[in-house]
């Protein structure tokens, strides 16, 4: 089980998932930190669907439609429901963080300790 979960709540971010994906395993499978990704979809129209799900061949990346509901503030709370793990961070899709951003994890739970 993942002890952080990333949501990602995006529209329209075919072309930079590969990018955001690949730097977040980077950032974080050195350092044997297990995490997921949790992509919210918020009704895109170009192929952020089918990259998503292709990535998650090779990474621990979840794809969730966030059909119901429009808007990033929708699209977070999506991922937190669906999120499992006791620390949550949220990145935007659009590579608009440094390559050397560092993952801050937020306990959802004030009790518990370390990532």
């Amino acid at each position: 089980m993942p002890k952080l979960d990333i949501i990602i709540p995006g529209r329209n971010e075919a072309e930079n998932l590969p990018e955001l994906v690949g730097r977040i395993d980077s950032a974080l499978a050195p350092h044997n930190i297990p995490y997921s990704i949790i992509f919210v979809d918020d009704h895109s129209i170009d192929n952020s669907k089918r990259i998503a799900i292709a990535l998650a061949d090779k990474y621990p990346l979840i794809y969730h439609s966030n059909q119901n509901q429009s808007g990033k503030a929708h699209a977070i709370l999506a991922g937190v429901e669906l999120s499992k793990a006791p620390y949550v961070a949220m990145l935007d899709a659009d590579l608009e963080y440094s390559k050397r951003f560092v993952v801050v994890a937020t306990p959802i739970d004030s009790s518990t300790s370390k990532l």
